[in-house]
């Protein structure tokens, strides 16, 4: 069958920043879709200055969205990768997230609710 092209609806101005499969959709970090402005790219669409990222649940059949959290800074870090660690019955996802722009890396642990 052919490829189908499927947009997730993280809002304006959001993108995906890492993703990984989770139950009967995906986990998101959504944060930025541009990036901050640079001496290539004197002017940025859809950036804005101190956004923090989001994790959300996606269900690419359902097409819905449904957000968890968002993610407290950590320095000059950027959420750049996202494992699960656990998922309990009660609903309850363990994750580890890994920053990018932190000195000798960066990894975190988070806890989220899931929607019942």
């Amino acid at each position: 069958p052919a490829p189908e092209v499927l947009r997730a609806p993280v809002g304006a101005g959001l993108g995906v920043r890492a993703m990984t499969a989770f139950r009967d959709g995906f986990l998101l970090i959504v944060g930025n879709a541009g990036s901050e402005e640079n001496k290539r790219f004197p002017e940025t669409v859809d950036y804005r200055e101190g956004r923090a990222s989001e994790l959300v649940f996606w269900n690419p059949e359902g097409r819905s969205v449904s957000p968890l959290g968002t993610f407290p800074r950590h320095g000059q870090g950027k959420e750049e990768g996202i494992h699960v660690l656990s998922d309990s019955s009660e609903g309850v996802v363990e994750l580890v997230v890994v920053y990018d722009s932190i000195p000798g890396g960066g990894f975190r642990r988070f806890r989220a609710q899931l929607p019942r």
